[in-house]
């Protein structure tokens, strides 16, 4: 979200000519083949497209996995993990985000689902692999079938996607491509940020050191520095330019001195998981990739390459845990 969400801005903010505006990058353009829906799972763990974090340890959690440790990708380029995501497009619960709550409604036009063709484009699934089975199942357990998207109550629906005629459309489509022409936009690729100078007296940000092709530069900020740089990157670099916890900053980074100190925050992902069953074998799409689906992909824009991971349909399903959980430190 966060490098989509620096996407947004590098345009929002040229949007005005009075501003002049420095994205950096680490990494380039998306790779031509992270457009292909299908191959983003194989795509992960490239060093040039994905930076490949993993997490610490965990005590009660991805048990089934090497050192119990979770992969994290997190997309390079410019659009970031947009680029590397599996392109399921659901939007966050209102009662997580009261502030949105409004923005919340049925599928009625363009009032929750605009149509004007600006930024990320969403569209449904187009292939039918068993979703009127599964909506009919959702059916009989009580489940009425409709929009998840729009009010978002407890129901089965169609999954939508961030796909457009077959490919992948992400932040660097909807947000960058277009405005690339901007003269007062710069971007500049394969730019890297160290860290993040602060005024002495009043901690106010000023500039930031980057390195480019093995050079280091600085550059100085007229009004002022955004950072965009993911849930892992983003705190990182704040630490690396003493901005953070000062315990932690004085036990991990010793000769870094605190110039600001900031209490920790935390952030989490979900672990998730695939399997096949033997009643719908013949839907498994690797089983059903093969050289007519590439014909018929590259050809049309269609078929099971132009899906995401042949997932086509979602439900949102109220319950309520009875037990009392306790959790260890």
């Amino acid at each position: 979200r966060s490098r989509l969400r620096g996407s947004v801005l590098a345009n929002r903010l040229s949007s005005n000519p009075d501003y002049s505006v420095l994205l950096l990058e680490n990494g380039g353009n998306p790779n031509p083949i992270q457009n292909v829906p299908f191959y983003f799972q194989s795509l992960l763990h490239i060093p040039e497209i994905d930076y490949g974090y993993y997490t610490v340890p965990q005590k009660h959690a991805c048990l089934a996995m090497k050192e119990q440790r979770s992969y994290w990708p997190r997309g390079m380029g410019l659009g970031g993990t947009s680029n590397l995501n599996c392109m399921f497009w659901q939007r966050s619960s209102p009662h997580d985000y009261d502030r949105w709550a409004k923005l919340s409604g049925s599928d009625d036009g363009e009032k929750w689902h605009s149509q004007k063709g600006n930024g990320i484009y969403v569209s449904t699934v187009g292939h039918d692999n068993l979703v009127d089975e599964f909506l009919e199942a959702g059916r009989e357990m009580g489940y009425p079938t409709k929009d998840v998207n729009g009010n978002q109550e407890p129901s089965f629906s169609r999954l939508d996607v961030s796909i457009k005629e077959g490919r992948r459309f992400g932040a660097y489509p909807g947000f960058l491509e277009p405005v690339l022409d901007r003269t007062n936009l710069f971007i500049y690729r394969y730019a890297h940020v160290n860290k993040i100078h602060l005024e002495k007296k009043t901690n106010r940000a000023y500039g930031i050191t980057y390195k480019r092709h093995g050079v280091e530069r600085f550059v100085r900020a007229r009004r002022e520095i955004i950072i965009s740089a993911g849930a892992i990157d983003s705190p990182k670099l704040l630490m690396l330019s003493g901005i953070g916890p000062k315990k932690h900053l004085e036990n991990r980074m010793p000769n870094q001195s605190p110039s600001w100190e900031k209490p920790d925050g935390s952030h989490h992902d979900n672990i998730r998981s695939f399997y096949c069953g033997h009643s719908w074998k013949n839907e498994c799409a690797w089983e059903r990739h093969n050289l007519n689906t590439v014909v018929d992909y590259f050809s049309n824009r269609r078929g099971i390459m132009a899906s995401a991971i042949a997932a086509n349909a979602v439900a949102y399903i109220q319950f309520i845990l009875k037990r009392d959980w306790k959790f260890e430190e």
